[in-house]
C-alpha cells in the first residue's frame, strides 16, 4: 500500500490547496499514517519497503515533469512544483506494477541514523536511493 505524496483539501486547511505529506503536514517519517482511502493505493509487485518507500516522491516527480523540449524550445523558466494531477500517482503505480520502473536503493538507515543518512547524501557519492526505515 502506497500513500499519494500530495493530499488536496478544500481550503479548511490553511490557504494551501495541496497539501504534501512531510511539509505542509505531519508524517512525512511515520511509519503508519491515517489518509482518505481516495490516496491509497495497493501496489501488486513483489519490491521490499525500501524499494516501495522511495516510488512516491521521486517516481511522481518525474512522471509529472513536462517534456524538457517544451521548456528549451519554448525559452521556459521552471521554478518547481509540488502539485500534481490525481492521475499522475496512479500513472506511477501502473508503472511499477508492469515492472517499467524500480528504484535502485543504495542504502537503508534506521530512522534514528538520520544524520547518517543526510550526511552521506550530502557526499554525492551514492547511487540510488537512500531510504530511512522505521
Amino acid at each position: 500500500m502506497l500513500r499519494r505524496p500530495d493530499t488536496w483539501t478544500d481550503g479548511r486547511l490553511g490557504w494551501y490547496s495541496c497539501w504534501t505529506l512531510g511539509s505542509e503536514c505531519d508524517g512525512g517519517f511515520a511509519e503508519y499514517v491515517v489518509a482518505p482511502g481516495s490516496e491509497a493505493y495497493g501496489v501488486r509487485c513483489d519490491w521490499s519497503d525500501a524499494e516501495l518507500a522511495s516510488v512516491p516522491c521521486a517516481f511522481s516527480t518525474a512522471e509529472n515533469l513536462l517534456d524538457l523540449r517544451t521548456i528549451y524550445l519554448k525559452d521556459l523558466s521552471l521554478f518547481g512544483c509540488t502539485f500534481q494531477d490525481d492521475v499522475v500517482f496512479a500513472n506511477v503505480i501502473d508503472h511499477v506494477e508492469k515492472g517499467h520502473i524500480r528504484p535502485v536503493v543504495a542504502k537503508t538507515y534506521p530512522l534514528a541514523a538520520i544524520r547518517q543518512a543526510q550526511e552521506d547524501f550530502l557526499r554525492k557519492v551514492h547511487t540510488g536511493k537512500l531510504v530511512l526505515v522505521p
